[in-house]
């Protein structure tokens, strides 16, 4: 909250909220303390009584931000050079929009980007460039912001939560997809090539395919670009991936480059696992690309099924957990 515009005070001791319900705000210490008791008269606006030693004033305030449509919204604060406030909110398709609140200068500016797997990268309408990284699981997200223009830069951090409905995820990732060749049946899904279900009240990516000879689930690390080209990505920082998988026969995992699709792709062989295994992978492991591993340019993973389980028939994977080292 800002006083005058010109001052940041933090609120505690805050009681639930329902509309039209009284809340006392308090801040500051035994020595300094301020009160705000007031009402909110809408979804959108608040006001009552400030009250500090033996004074009082009236106070107002009005939401900032807040999409209609938005499946999470996150608030944070940030400082450097400047403080203030962000409300982000992020749609079905991992669009961003929001405000940023400058305390000092009592102004706001819009917010613009997209959220790419759990990267987020958004501009204001004041040139304020924002990176960070965005955790659903954990409800938090935090970066840095940098205006070159302006020569200011700073931090910010913040938490939110899901709105609405919204697609199912493994660990970040929405975007999975099945396919196969011409020989090939498809028994799991029944139609479709989305695997991304519920299962026992986990989101997991289910394949049940005859192959004959090859069939695929894969995904794009940092989504497709207006092509439908899976988008080049740097993970030269991460080490290595976590996987959680089930799985009826052995699958080749191939970490794809960006815009290479023919021939030979770095890859290791997940053996099968007739339970829930969690394994954890070096990239150092991928081996066999027409190239060496280049981690600065990746594109998607790809989950290769090149023959049939003897007894059943078929291959079959279900994929519950995919972790990146440093990535999500």
């Amino acid at each position: 909250m800002a006083e005058n515009a010109t001052e940041a005070t933090t609120l505690s001791n805050t009681t639930a909220i329902q509309h039209k319900q009284k809340v006392v705000f308090e801040s500051g210490n035994t020595i300094d303390k301020s009160s705000y008791n007031g009402e909110f008269t809408s979804i959108n606006d608040i006001s009552g009584i400030w009250k500090k030693d033996t004074n009082s004033e009236n106070f107002s305030a009005s939401r900032v931000g807040g999409a209609a449509n938005s499946v999470h919204r996150f608030s944070a604060t940030f400082n450097g050079n400047d403080a203030g406030i962000l409300s982000i909110d992020i749609d079905a398709s991992n669009k961003v929009s929001g405000t940023l609140y400058e305390i000092e200068t009592n102004e706001s500016q819009s917010i613009s980007g997209q959220l790419k797997g759990p990267w987020l990268t958004a501009t204001t309408t004041d040139n304020n460039k924002l990176q960070g990284l965005l955790n659903h699981d954990a409800g938090t997200v935090s970066g840095t912001w940098v205006n070159s223009t302006k020569g200011t830069s700073g931090n910010f951090s913040g938490s939110g939560c899901q709105l609405n409905p919204a697609p199912i995820t493994i660990n970040g990732f929405d975007d999975w997809k099945i396919g196969f060749n011409t020989g090939s049946q498809q028994l799991i899904p029944a139609s479709g090539t989305n695997p991304l279900v519920v299962m026992d009240g986990a989101a997991v990516a289910h394949v049940r395919l005859k192959v004959s000879p090859w069939g695929e689930m894969s995904f794009p690390i940092a989504g497709f670009d207006k092509t439908g080209e899976a988008e080049a990505i740097d993970l030269s920082s991460s080490s290595f991936i976590e996987i959680t998988y089930k799985s009826n026969q052995s699958v080749n995992l191939q970490l794809r480059q960006y815009a290479i699709h023919g021939g030979t792709h770095n890859q290791i062989t997940l053996p099968a696992a007739p339970e829930l295994t969690t394994v954890k992978i070096p990239f150092s492991d991928f081996k066999g690309g027409l190239t060496p591993l280049d981690l600065t340019k990746v594109a998607k993973f790809n989950f290769a099924l090149l023959s049939n389980n003897t007894n059943d028939g078929y291959a079959e994977l279900i994929v519950k957990g995919f972790k990146i080292d440093k990535f999500n």
